[in-house]
This record gives C-alpha cells, structure tokens and sequence, in this order.
C-alpha cells in the first residue's frame, strides 16, 4: 500500500470517528480527583484537556494531515466530517462568536445551544449560585425555580422574579411565556423529571434548550462551572472563580490525597435522612456518593465506604460502635443563612454525645463530634466552604497554615455571591470552630 493511500484511510477513520463523537460519549475518566484535569465535553475540545484554545487548532490540523488520532471532540460543529469549518468554529469558541455551541451535559445528553444566551431560566436550584459566582447579569436571568425563591437572606434579587416552579412540577405554561434561550435543570438523580420536562417543552416549543448540571459533586464540580461559563461567554470570571476555590481546595487535596487509607482519621458521617426510631440519625453514605466525596476530598476515611452501591443508607448503631469512628460529622437541617444563633447546632452535638450506645466510641470519648448546616452548605454550589471545615476539623495540625474557613466563606459570599453578608454577626453554618 503506497503512501498516499495510507494517509486516506488515516482521514477517513478520523472522519468515522468525529462522527460518532457527536453521541453522548464524554470523554472525561476523572483521572485526576477534584483537580482540574478534566476533559470539558464540549465539542472542538479536540485534545481533551480542560479548555478550548489555539492548542485544539494545532491538534486538529494534526488530525486533518493524518498525523493525530481524531478524539471524540474533534468534530466542532457535529457535522459529521473533520475539516477547516471545524477549525474555524473553534476559533469562534476562542472567541466568543460561535452561533451554536454543542456539548455533553452532566446527564450525559448531548446538547446542541444556539448563542448568545440572552434569556436563561434556572429550575435546578443549585444553579442560581454558580450564575452569581460567573458574574452573569441579573437581566439575563428572567425566570427561576421554587427553590432560590424560597432562600430570601441568600437570593435577595430574585425576591420579584417570575416563578417557574420546580423539577418536579414545572410551570410550563410560564416558560414557554418567558422565551428562554436556555433552561438549566437539575442533573444529578433526577433523570426521569428532566426527561419529561425535555419532552414537554419540545413539543411546547423546541427553541428552549435544556442542560443539566448539578454543581454539588466534587469530583466534577470545577468541570460544570467551566462548561456552563462557555455557555454564558464567562470563561474569564469562571478562572477568577476556579483560582479562588483552588487556593483551599487544591491545596487540601494536594496535602491529604498521599496519606495511605490506613492512617486517615475513620469518619462517621450522619446524614440528614437517616430514621431510626422516631428520630434522624444513623443515616449515612457508601462511597461514591457526593457526600463520601467530601470526606474522601478533606481527607478522611468512610467508615461505611465498603457497603455498596452510591447512595444513602441506614445503619445499625451496634455497627457504627463496632467500627469505631475517631471522627463524627454530624449533618444537619438546623442552621444556614436564615439563623443567628449557634445554640441549634450545640443542641445537636449535644444529642450525638449523650448516645448511650455510643459512649465508649472513640469519637464521644475524645470529644470530636462536630455539627454541619446541610441546607446551602454541605449540599450545594458551596460544598467546598463545608469541605474546607471538614478538612480542618480532620487535619488541625497539617492544615493549620491555611486558616480560619469562615474567612474563605466570607471572601466567597463578598467577592463571588455579591453579598453583603457579615459571617461574625449572622449565618450558622458549623460548630465547634477548628482549632
């Protein structure tokens, strides 16, 4: 076979490959946990990395000349083939121009968005806070869900905004009326109800796109706040907010991920969900689950990691006393931005140490029990806040350098959520302080 053959079937198999690249196929394996090696699923990556930029050229025209394998990104404008138009599109990405935009959501639907986003709906709940950390202008926002209503202290702006209603039961008659380019959902475990609203709204009218994200899981966090921003033409404010969450995050990661599972302090966390008897307690979560995410990214180790299956469950008291957690991280309703008095938070610390069952666990008899606000920090966009005071209740002495978590928090709800919002005088949020 002569040369010039050789290079056809090269091109061609590039070509069959970007092809069926426009499927939902992410190309993430999250090799690296909760750092920013990630592969951002939107198509024109042609490289894979975490950015669209003159290096997803260069790999192109590589592929193009049979010299680099086609991914399965390459394929910018979904065409179908690999050629210049995809080079240009990617040059539009870079710059801000493109006229659509097609991606791989967090639900694994690809999703082609018609730019620019003008009029964007939020019915995820957890979207709201990354819209505010990327700076995108309230004008833009023209409808918003159930939930960020609910949180007056925490949204104030969006005290008059139209209601559309939430995941579950969405005000389509409201949406339609409200013309959005984009309408945000909620991803994570809610498949069937993004369905449905998808399916409704085609029919309704198919010019509203949907995507899905979650913004609550560590290991993909940075990953959605960086696709969302390519959506939204915030890709700037999105590196100001990724440097800001690394400066903690990064650094927690970096010191704790080399310590072997063997010496990492043993966690009980008690969830919110669990029952036993007539009370909440002894729920807690297997690994894989975005809370077992947080202690695994603070440094600890799951005492229940080895049940199966990511989810939450309900454990036996006798088997939290015969694991023996040195640590327990209580997670709460009581507390967030609505409270001001830490009482509520003591009051639960006090129930877990006067346990009967449990007095002769480490983690009663050495005092570390500490309490956690779920609404609006443990679960949510601020997660990593709840993760920093996680890290430093786990690690005092190896993380001591880093600070006092409330002043990452307070730099967070000032310079990202626009907020003014002092963390001395209001907001409960964990109890006792780190050392």
């Amino acid at each position: 076979m002569n040369g010039s053959w050789k290079l056809v079937l090269i091109v061609l198999a590039a070509l069959t490959a970007s092809y069926n690249a426009c499927g939902a196929v992410s190309g993430d394996n999250n090799g690296d946990k909760f750092h920013q090696n990630f592969t951002l699923d939107i198509f024109g990556n042609a490289n894979m990395d975490e950015d669209i930029d003159e290096r997803d050229i260069a790999y192109l025209e590589g592929v193009i000349k049979g010299k680099n394998a086609a991914t399965n990104l390459s394929d910018a404008n979904c065409d179908g083939k690999i050629d210049v138009q995809d080079i240009n599109q990617i040059k539009e990405i870079i710059n801000g121009t493109e006229k659509e935009l097609t991606l791989i959501d967090t639900a694994g639907r690809t999703v082609t968005v018609h730019e620019p986003v003008d009029r964007i709906i939020e019915i995820g709940f957890t979207s709201s806070e990354i819209l505010r950390s990327l700076k995108v202008e309230k004008a833009r926002i023209v409808g918003v869900g159930n939930y960020t209503l609910q949180k007056k202290s925490f949204f104030p702006e969006f005290s008059d905004s139209p209601n559309v209603g939430d995941s579950a039961s969405p005000n389509y008659e409201l949406i339609v009326k409200l013309q959005p380019d984009l309408l945000l959902l909620y991803a994570a475990g809610h498949s069937e109800e993004m369905v449905a609203i998808e399916k409704t709204l085609k029919t309704a009218d198919p010019k509203i796109v949907t995507v899905g994200f979650g913004f609550n899981q560590p290991s993909i966090f940075v990953k959605e706040v960086k696709t969302l921003s390519y959506i939204l033409g915030k890709t700037n404010e999105a590196n100001e907010f990724i440097t800001f969450y690394n400066n903690w995050i990064e650094t927690i990661w970096e010191r704790t991920n080399g310590i072997p599972e063997n010496e990492k302090p043993r966690i009980y966390l008690e969830t919110p969900y669990g029952k036993y008897g007539d009370h909440a307690a002894y729920g807690t979560c297997t690994a894989g689950h975005w809370m077992d995410e947080r202690i695994e990214m603070a440094g600890g180790y799951n005492i229940f990691s080895d049940l199966p299956g990511a989810k939450t469950v309900n454990v036996d008291p006798e088997e939290v006393m015969k694991r023996n957690p040195e640590i327990i991280v209580k997670d709460t309703y009581m507390g967030s931005y609505s409270e001001d008095n830490i009482s509520s938070l003591i009051n639960v610390r006090n129930e877990v140490m006067n346990r009967s069952e449990l007095a002769n666990v480490d983690a009663i008899k050495n005092g570390r029990v500490y309490v956690i606000a779920h609404k609006d920090f443990f679960y949510g966009p601020s997660n990593f806040i709840a993760v920093a005071y996680l890290a430093r209740w786990l690690h005092p002495d190896l993380l001591k350098d880093l600070g006092d978590p409330q002043e990452f928090h307070q730099e967070y709800l000032t310079r990202f959520q626009g907020l003014d919002f002092d963390l001395n005088k209001h907001g409960v949020f964990a109890y006792p302080k780190p050392d």
